[in-house]
């Protein structure tokens, strides 16, 4: 059959790899005094795979054996062919007949979903919880009586671009659906204000608003020293657009460390000089470079988009058989889809070299890969500012392929209503709790 038709390739070698590791498992289990080679993660995306594969087979020999598949191995070979020629390759995408009009209606009900899953039952807990008694403690004593007793400040302190407007806005649905933005948008951190300002930052360079852009960069940049990431982003996005000197750009050699210092403000109007504050930045950099501490849940880099190790915020005790748990963690069906999509993106990007799709992998990657250097301990919600760029990647996917799109979206809601008790904190039976544990590393 593969020889026959070359569709079969993909299950062939997929079947192929799942019965090679069953043998070399049955292998060491019985000779091995039942010792248990592959871990309890791998084998279930084995038999996921092995299950998704089935099903895909039945579809090419019952259903339709002209598949997308077909279609992009011929892609394939044409963009292989045309390797040698230094223009871009255009791929028209399917048309999608959806109006102007109904396509902003569709925008305000994702927002609209998206602000009601954040605001509902925002009060539970009503106490602070993890790090929160760090940022959000500080700012209600700030805004207290108490502002000069906040914190000692000489301690170490507390810690879009869319291939077009139908994939913009699948982007933004896949993002609502997500998980781990819902969860850090509920706590009192600072991971999405380094989120929000880092892509506004990069919204108004697109713009060419670059007075408002370095704004939104120092304000990024005050969050989290990560927010450091954006700038290959923007020094990209300037060699793409124009590769030219603008005088405008020069807001970005004054603002932000001037709005950086400024958020020091508190700190200075409270007696404290500037020796203390360099003092308190040298404090800051041996926290991420030298500290050496340890925590259950915490996590590799490459972990994250394979959602290995979430991570817990919050968790109750039981009380006649109800619990209720804060778990850090993104949507399933989104983070392992979106991997894959990165993947297929990078893949067109460079065979018919998109310089817009390749943009999406550069600005997903500039956000997470670094953390590889990272000698601190790291934790899941480190991965959040890749997760926009993750899901305009989708986007891109699902555009080019416009029969998954609803299948795509219907599951990702099933799962995210499924897992919303566990990201938010609701009051919920143990044998649903206990339902969400599907690898022994999510527990």
């Amino acid at each position: 059959a593969v020889v026959d038709n070359p569709i079969f390739l993909l299950p062939y070698i997929g079947f192929s790899l799942i019965y090679v590791m069953n043998l070399v498992y049955s292998h060491f289990w019985v000779s091995n005094n039942f010792v248990q080679i592959l871990p309890d993660l791998l084998i279930q995306f084995l038999i996921v795979l092995g299950i998704a594969l089935t099903v895909y087979v039945f579809y090419l020999i019952l259903i339709d054996r002209k598949t997308s598949w077909e279609k992009a191995l011929l892609l394939i070979r044409r963009s292989i062919i045309k390797m040698k020629s230094k223009k871009s390759l255009s791929v028209k995408l399917p048309d999608i007949k959806l109006t102007k009009k109904r396509s902003k209606t569709y925008l305000y009900l994702i927002l609209a979903f998206a602000f009601l899953t954040r605001i509902i039952n925002l009060g539970s807990p009503s106490t602070t919880y993890f790090d929160e008694v760090y940022h959000a403690f500080t700012a209600k004593v700030m805004m207290g009586e108490e502002a000069t007793k906040a914190w000692e400040w000489w301690n170490t302190p507390p810690q879009g671009f869319a291939y077009e407007w139908t994939v913009g806005l699948i982007s933004a649905a896949v993002f609502s659906l997500d998980g781990l933005p819902l969860v850090m948008s509920r706590i009192g951190m600072n991971d999405s204000y380094i989120l929000f300002f880092s892509l506004l930052s990069i919204y108004f360079f697109l713009k060419e608003k670059d007075l408002f852009s370095a704004v939104s960069f120092g304000l990024a940049l005050s969050s989290k020293w990560s927010a450091l990431w954006a700038v290959p982003i923007i020094f990209v996005l300037w060699l793409k657009r124009t590769n030219k000197f603008r005088p405008s750009i020069l807001w970005f050699a004054l603002l932000p460390f001037t709005i950086y210092l400024l958020s020091y403000l508190p700190m200075f109007t409270t007696g404290h000089n500037l020796t203390i504050w360099w003092g308190m930045q040298k404090q800051m950099w041996w926290y991420h470079t030298g500290l050496d501490a340890t925590h259950p849940y915490t996590s590799q880099w490459w972990t994250w988009p394979l959602l290995i190790r979430p991570i817990y915020l919050y968790t109750s005790s039981e009380i006649g058989g109800y619990v209720s748990r804060i778990y850090a963690m993104g949507n399933p069906f989104v983070f392992w889809f979106g991997i894959a999509s990165v993947a297929i993106c990078a893949v067109f990007s460079y065979l018919e070299r998109n310089k817009k799709v390749g943009l999406i992998v550069f600005c997903y990657l500039i956000f997470f890969a670094p953390w590889a250097a990272s000698p601190r301990i790291m934790f899941l919600y480190h991965y959040l500012p890749s997760i926009p760029f993750m899901a305009i990647a989708t986007g891109y996917v699902l555009r080019r392929t416009p029969k998954l799109i609803f299948t795509y979206l219907f599951i990702s809601f099933l799962t995210f209503v499924y897992f919303y008790p566990h990201w938010v904190g609701l009051n919920i039976p143990l044998w649903l709790d206990k339902s969400y544990y599907w690898v022994s590393s999510w527990r």
